[in-house]
């Protein structure tokens, strides 16, 4: 009974410790009627060598590519992603919120998880029209 009772109340640390046992913990927590998830910690999550394309064409769509990087030494939620458009005198023109579903759309590799220490290359396209876009802000959050 004491194993039972350290692993309920430390099933946090210990998923994010070892991620590959989510679905196990899920499982248990579901049969105690608990939750348990990974951290999300934005501190953690660096945004880096983000790039920005206009791509022309029957629509007119902007391409982004960054890199997600986990500096923590814990496994992390895929956070969402922020994107926002502004003109020349910097005002506000467009705010789109991208999931992770979007982001790696196109990637060979999909991870259910933001691996400790790791890079996690992601890139999305969005449909910007006719908006006059000369600079764009990319900022990572958890719902």
């Amino acid at each position: 009974i004491l194993v039972i009772q350290i692993l309920y109340l430390s099933r946090e640390a210990w998923v994010a410790r070892f991620p590959a046992q989510l679905g196990y913990a899920q499982a248990l927590c579901q049969f105690f009627g608990c939750q348990v998830a990974l951290p999300k910690d934005m501190s953690a999550i660096i945004l880096d060598n983000d790039n920005l394309k206009i791509l022309e064409g029957v629509e007119r769509t902007v391409q982004l590519q960054a890199i997600l990087h986990n500096q923590a030494d814990l496994a992390q939620t895929l956070p969402y992603l922020r994107v926002k458009f502004f003109d020349t005198q910097q005002h506000l023109l467009a705010q789109y919120t991208v999931s992770p579903a979007v982001y790696l759309a196109k990637a060979t590799h999909k991870p259910q998880w933001l691996a400790t220490q790791s890079d996690l290359p992601i890139q999305f396209t969005i449909g910007v029209q006719n908006l006059a876009i000369t600079d764009y802000q990319l900022s990572v959050f958890y719902p």
